[in-house]
């Protein structure tokens, strides 16, 4: 059986001109057919980069695209398929003697990536032809042809010319789609197979290499999410479908959970002359920034109008305690003064009964051993001390105040009341305090102990129509049962005897008797 050849061999012998480069477009190696048509040696140009070995010609740079060769090669390195050039104005410097000038030429050059068994690029095959004669003969004929005629150099000169200005509108249209604001994909086939994405695209689903894989293989985490399927109908039934503020979830960041993202986008159908689809042209625009800024507005605003209802409640809550107060504060006046003419009238009315008690109890030496007369006597008299209990309780009522019996330290309280008095009871009267040392405290209501005396103290003020001296005295006291029994309401124990005493002329004995 024959030896084969081996692809190196095929290489060396091929007569069409092949150059190896690696990714970074070092050239690693290249055939005999490529070193005659390019007029080099492999030492001179192997090791260097292909657009440095073949370098830009100072004086006439626009006669050499580099950019047109440079973007193919990426293109390439980038879709990991083969990107035709099929025409570019390449000016090469001479060789020998003449190395300082350059030549004019065009040339024709196909690109294949070479991959490993990752997938991944490893070197770039450019087959290239040179079609300068060609280009040259098809300008010629072109000026040369007259009215009519259509020569063959005409023909390819057209076809030249054509290959160029596709050329050119391709690499402008890939130029502005790449650079386009939107994302922008091309899917072809029912399997959805990227055959084309543009910068803005990349940066939405995190840099991935995606040409060439099915939108499952290059993007998994959209499994499950709403976009395969919207890809299937609009496959299968050739209608457009745009999506609004979409969400999904993409991981855009290697070993990094997935991010939340929200898109505008529309999917339209590409449909052939004959009516097949081919594929799904994807356009749209990443709007997760409007769509949170718009999330965080539609929170405030929602926060803005708890706050104002709930300012409402409290307005409503303050108006209503604004109300009530008011409310409290008019049937407090109300109740003052009632208080105020209840005070009066058991003020008056006490001392009314002080006098029926003092009358009955004068009557009750003169009648003898009448005791009828001295039951009616007594009956009148417990009358008496249950009208005197009710005026007390009246003056209490009046004071506005439940009783609240505490310990006070009596002589403190009558010293702080002494000045109190005296601007009360006029300056006629003098208010002097004779207080035993050691006092004990007493136990009782501070503002009926206080209501009290001051009823004394007018009382006493009455009697003494001249003027004169008040004194207010306080002394501790021990009750036995001998003592407690002269006193009434009271029992054995230790207690403090505050006197209210006046220098004024008293009952007389009329009055007495």
């Amino acid at each position: 059986m024959p030896q084969r050849p081996s692809f190196e061999s095929l290489f060396r012998l091929s007569p069409n001109a092949y150059v190896l480069l690696d990714p970074e477009l070092v050239i690693i190696d290249a055939n005999a057919a490529y070193l005659a048509l390019t007029g080099r040696s492999l030492e001179a140009i192997r090791g260097r980069r292909l657009h440095e070995a073949f370098a830009v010609d100072p004086q006439r740079p626009e006669a050499t695209h580099v950019r047109e060769l440079l973007d193919s090669l990426e293109r390439a390195i980038s879709r990991k398929s083969v990107d035709p050039l099929p025409v570019i104005r390449y000016s090469i410097a001479l060789e020998g003697a003449r190395a300082h000038e350059h030549q004019d030429r065009y040339w024709s050059a196909t690109h294949t990536p070479i991959l490993d068994e990752h997938g991944e690029v490893i070197a770039i095959l450019q087959h290239t032809m040179d079609i300068t004669e060609l280009q040259s003969a098809a300008t010629g004929s072109l000026r040369e042809s007259g009215v009519g005629q259509q020569p063959v150099q005409q023909l390819e000169g057209a076809v030249l010319w054509r290959a160029r200005t596709l050329q050119d509108e391709g690499n402008r249209m890939r130029m502005l789609f790449a650079q386009a604001p939107g994302f922008i994909c091309f899917l072809r086939g029912p399997d959805h197979v990227f055959e084309f994405v543009n910068d803005a695209y990349q940066r939405l689903t995190g840099n991935r290499q995606l040409f060439g894989k099915t939108v499952r293989e290059g993007l998994p985490e959209v499994e499950g999410q709403a976009f395969l399927g919207l890809l299937d109908h609009v496959y299968a039934t050739g209608e457009a479908y745009v999506g609004k503020r979409m969400r999904a979830l993409l991981q855009r960041q290697p070993g990094m959970g997935q991010e939340e993202v929200f898109v505008d986008f529309i999917y339209q159908p590409i449909i052939e002359n004959d009516g097949q689809i081919s594929g799904i042209f994807v356009q749209g625009n990443d709007v997760t920034e409007q769509q949170r800024s718009q999330m965080e507005l539609q929170e405030y605003r929602e926060r803005l109008e708890e706050r104002v209802r709930e300012r409402t409640r409290e307005l409503f809550q303050s108006e209503a305690e604004r109300r009530t107060a008011e409310a409290a504060l008019a049937q407090s006046q109300r109740l003052e003064a009632v208080g105020k003419l209840t005070g009066g009238i058991a003020h008056d009315f006490n001392n009314m009964l002080q006098i029926i008690g003092g009358n009955l109890q004068l009557l009750r030496r003169s009648l003898g051993h009448d005791e009828t007369a001295i039951r009616r006597l007594e009956s009148a008299v417990s009358g008496v001390e249950k009208g005197a209990q009710l005026a007390r309780q009246l003056l209490a009522v009046a004071s506005r105040q439940s009783l609240q019996p505490q310990q006070i330290e009596l002589g403190s309280m009558l010293d702080e009341m002494r000045g109190l008095l005296a601007g009360s009871l006029g300056s006629g009267v003098r208010v002097e305090l004779d207080i035993d040392s050691g006092l004990w405290p007493v136990f009782a209501d501070v503002g009926n102990l206080q209501t009290v005396l001051f009823n004394l103290a007018f009382n006493a003020r009455d009697a003494m129509s001249g003027g004169g001296s008040l004194l207010l005295r306080a002394r501790n006291r021990t009750l036995d049962a001998a003592s407690a029994a002269a006193w009434s309401d009271a029992g054995p124990g230790d207690y403090v005897l505050l006197s209210v005493i006046d220098d004024g002329s008293g009952m007389s004995s009329e009055v007495r008797t």
